[in-house]
C-alpha cells in the first residue's frame, strides 16, 4: 500500500487567493488556471476545503453568467470541476437554485449526468435529501425547490422585488415583531438583483447596526457588484466600513479594488485608491503587485515603481511575463529603451513566443526614435516563428509615425492588410497620428473618413488623433471643429481629448484659448493629467509666458503629478524659445534630481536653448555630454549637428561651423 499523503490546510488568504483564481479560470484565463493548481500538489482530495469556498466560487460564477454561455463557454468550468472536485457541481446546483433560475438548475444538473459518470447518482440523492448546514446564508427551502426540478424542468422564473419585502418588513417592525435576520439577507440579495447596489450597501449596516452577522455573500457580492459598476469611491467607502466591521480587504479584494479603478481610467481617482491600498496591512501576492505595477505606470511613478520591483524580483513571489512587460513599458514612458530590451530579455525566458512583449519592446524603441530597432525587433519575432497580430503593427506604425516617417507608416498598415489582419481603431488611430506628426492633415481626416466608411464607431482616442493632427498643422478652428463634432456624435470629451484641444491652441500661438480650454475642462468635472498640465505648459512656452509655463508646473506637482521627460522638456523648450539658457539649464538640473531620466528629445530641447541664447559651444558641450545609453537615431545625430551648426554660423565662428560640417559629413 503506498505512503498516505497529509491532508492540507489552507490559511484564510490562501482559500480567498484560490476561490479568485477560480473564478477567473471559470472565465477562460488559462493563466489562473495554471496558479490555481499550485493550490492542489497532489489533487483536491488532499486539500482540506471548507463548504463555503466551494458555494461562493459557485455563487460568483452563477452570477457572472459562466454556465449559460453568453459570456464564457463552459469548457473552462468543466476543467475547473477536473481540479476543485464534483463536490463543485453540487454547490454550483446549489446557486442556481438560489438564483432562482430553474433553466439554469437544469445546465448544472446536465452538467452533472454528463461529467460525473457513476458518481451522478451518489450525487442526485444528497441533492434530494438536502443538506445546507454547510452554510448559513442560504434559505432553507434551496433544496426543495431544486428537488422540485428533477421530474418536470418547468421554465418558469422566480422574481423577488425588494420593494416589497421592505413593505413587508417594515410592517413586520411596527407590529413588534421579531426580525428574521434570513429575511434581512434576502432584502439584500433582492437588491443586489435588482442593481440597487448602494442601497444594499445601505441596508448591510442597517442589519450590522441590529447586531446581526452579515453573510459572507452578502459582503462579497457588494464589493463585487460595485467594482463591476465602477463606483470606485463607493467602493473604497465600503472597504472602509468594512475594515472598521471587522471584515477587512484581503489581498483578492485589493486586486479587484486596482484592477476596477484601472478600467475607469481617471487618474485622480486612481490616485485615491493607490493610495488606499498602499496604507492596507497586506502581503501582496503576484496578482496585487501587477496591478500596482500597472498603477505606477499610469501615475509616471517610475521610482516607485522600480523599488517595488526590485524588492520582489528575487523574493519567494514568482513575477511572470505580464510583471516584466509592465517595467518594459515603464522603461519606455523613461525613454530607456536599453532597460525595456533587459527587461524584455528576462520576460522571453519566462514566455518565448508572447508576442505582447514584443510588441511592447517596439514601442519602447518608438518612444526612443530608434526606428531602426523597432524594425529589427517586429523582423525577429517573425523570424523566430511568432505572427504578429494588429497590435505589433500597430506600435510599428506608430514608431514610424513619432519619428515622423509617415510614408513607411503608411507602408506597414497596407502590409497588415495584405497578412490578411483587419485594422481596428488603434491601428487606424497610429496611422493618424503619424500623418499628422507629418503634417499631412488632410490625409489623416481622409483615413478617419474611410474608417467610418467601413463600419467602424471611431472612438474619442481617435477622435484624439484627429485633434492632434489638426493641432500639429496649426489648425486650431479644424480641430475646434473636430472636437464640437465628436460631442454631437454623442461622446463624452475626456480629460486627453481636451488635452489635445488645448495643444492644437497652444501650437497656434492662442495661450488664452488654451487656458481657457484647460479652466472648461476642470468645469465639467475632470480632473487634468500629466499630459493635459504639459499641453498648458507648452502653449504658455510658444507665447513666451514662461512664467506662467513655470507657474503650471508647480500646480501639477502640487497636485500630486509627478512631471515626466514630456512637461519638462516643454518649460525648457519655453526657456529656450526665450534665450534663457540659464533658467533652461536650471529646470533641466531640477529635473535630474527627482528622478526624471531625459531622453533625446530634452537633450535637444536644452542645446537649442543654449544655441538661441547665442552660445552654441555650450549646446555642443551639451551634445557631447549626453550619457552613452540614451539611444540617438542617425537622423536624430544629424539634427542635432545642424542646430549646432546654425548656431555658430550665427556667431560668425566659421572653423567651428566647418569642424562640425566634417563630423556630420562621416555619419
Amino acid at each position: 500500500m503506498g505512503k498516505m499523503i497529509p491532508k492540507i490546510r489552507l490559511s484564510g488568504q490562501e482559500l480567498n487567493n484560490a476561490l479568485y483564481l477560480a473564478v477567473e479560470f471559470a472565465q477562460g484565463d488559462n493563466r489562473s488556471g495554471r496558479l490555481l493548481k499550485e493550490f492542489f500538489p497532489d489533487g483536491f482530495r488532499n486539500v482540506i476545503i471548507p463548504g463555503w469556498w466551494y458555494c461562493q466560487i459557485a455563487r460568483e460564477i452563477v452570477a457572472k453568467g459562466c454556465l449559460r454561455g453568453k459570456i464564457y463557454p463552459t469548457v473552462p468550468v468543466k476543467r475547473l470541476a477536473s481540479i476543485i472536485g464534483s463536490y463543485f457541481w453540487y454547490a454550483l446546483a446549489i446557486a442556481e437554485s438560489n438564483s432562482g433560475s430553474e433553466a439554469g438548475c437544469r445546465r448544472v444538473l446536465e452538467g452533472i449526468v454528463n461529467n460525473l459518470g457513476p458518481l451522478r447518482l451518489p450525487l442526485f440523492k444528497k441533492l434530494q435529501k438536502g443538506s445546507p448546514r454547510i452554510i448559513d446564508s442560504f434559505n432553507t427551502d434551496i433544496l426543495d425547490r431544486l428537488t422540485s426540478l428533477f421530474p418536470s424542468h418547468n421554465e418558469t422564473e422566480h422574481a423577488c422585488n425588494a420593494d416589497q419585502l421592505f413593505q413587508q418588513i417594515e410592517a413586520d417592525r411596527g407590529e413588534g415583531k421579531e426580525i428574521d435576520p434570513q429575511r434581512y439577507r434576502t432584502e439584500i440579495w433582492a437588491l443586489m438583483g435588482e442593481n440597487r447596489v448602494i442601497d444594499a450597501f445601505q441596508k448591510l449596516k442597517q442589519l450590522t447596526d441590529r447586531g446581526v452577522t452579515p453573510d459572507r455573500y452578502s459582503i462579497w457580492e457588494i464589493f463585487n457588484k460595485l467594482a463591476e459598476q465602477k463606483k470606485i469611491i463607493d467602493l473604497i467607502e465600503y472597504a472602509r466600513w468594512r475594515s472598521l466591521h471587522n471584515y477587512p480587504l484581503n489581498v483578492k479584494d485589493a486586486s479587484i479594488l486596482m484592477k476596477a479603478t484601472r478600467e475607469k481610467k481617471d487618474h485622480f481617482v486612481y490616485r485615491q485608491t493607490l493610495e488606499f491600498v498602499e496604507e492596507i496591512d497586506l502581503t501582496p501576492d503576484s496578482i496585487l503587485i501587477l496591478e500596482i505595477l500597472c498603477a505606477y505606470l499610469e501615475l509616471n511613478r517610475h521610482k516607485d515603481a522600480q523599488k517595488l520591483f526590485d524588492d520582489v524580483k528575487n523574493g519567494a513571489i514568482p513575477l511572470d511575463e505580464h510583471h516584466y512587460n509592465v517595467m518594459i513599458n515603464i522603461s519606455a514612458q523613461q525613454g530607456d529603451p536599453v532597460k525595456a530590451k533587459l527587461y524584455f530579455e528576462q520576460a522571453k525566458k519566462i514566455a518565448p513566443q508572447d508576442v505582447a512583449i514584443y510588441g511592447s519592446l517596439i514601442h519602447a524603441y518608438g518612444k526612443s526614435g530608434d526606428t531602426k530597432s523597432a524594425q529589427q525587433t517586429f523582423d525577429e519575432m517573425e523570424k523566430n516563428g511568432m505572427t504578429p497580430n494588429a497590435a505589433q503593427y500597430g506600435a510599428l506604425i506608430h514608431a514610424y509615425g513619432r519619428s515622423g516617417y509617415a510614408e513607411l507608416a503608411h507602408e506597414v498598415f497596407y502590409k497588415m492588410i495584405d497578412k490578411g489582419l483587419t485594422p481596428g481603431v488603434v491601428e487606424y488611430g497610429a496611422l493618424i497620428y503619424s500623418y499628422g506628426k507629418s503634417g499631412y492633415a488632410e490625409l489623416a481626416q481622409r483615413k478617419f473618413d474611410e474608417m467610418i466608411e467601413k463600419g467602424f464607431m471611431p472612438n474619442s482616442a481617435l477622435y484624439g488623433a484627429l485633434i492632434y493632427s489638426y493641432g500639429k498643422s496649426n489648425n486650431a478652428e479644424s480641430a475646434q471643429q473636430t472636437f464640437d463634432r465628436m460631442i454631437k456624435n454623442g461622446l463624452t470629451p475626456s480629460a486627453s481629448l481636451y488635452g489635445a484641444l488645448i495643444d492644437a491652441y497652444g501650437r497656434s500661438g492662442y495661450a488664452k484659448l488654451a487656458q481657457q480650454k484647460f479652466d472648461e475642462m476642470i468645469d465639467k468635472g475632470l480632473t487634468p493629467g500629466t499630459v493635459e498640465y504639459g499641453a498648458l505648459i507648452h502653449a504658455y512656452g510658444k507665447s513666451g509666458y514662461t512664467g506662467l509655463a513655470q507657474r503650471t508646473l508647480g500646480e501639477m506637482i502640487e497636485k500630486g503629478l509627478t512631471p515626466g521627460v514630456v512637461e519638462y522638456g516643454a518649460l525648457i523648450d519655453a526657456y529656450g524659445k526665450s534665450d534663457d539658457s540659464k533658467s533652461a539649464q536650471q529646470t533641466f538640473d531640477r529635473m535630474i534630481k527627482s528622478g526624471v531620466a531625459p531622453d533625446s528629445a530634452l537633450y535637444g530641447a536644452l542645446i537649442h536653448a543654449y544655441v538661441r541664447s547665442g552660445y552654441p559651444d555650450i549646446g555642443e558641450e551639451t551634445f557631447r555630454n549626453m550619457p552613452e545609453e540614451i539611444a540617438i537615431s542617425d537622423e536624430e545625430r544629424i539634427r542635432f549637428y545642424n542646430l549646432i551648426i546654425r548656431g555658430y554660423v550665427q556667431a560668425g565662428l566659421i572653423k567651428d561651423v566647418h569642424r562640425m560640417r566634417e563630423e556630420r559629413s562621416k555619419l
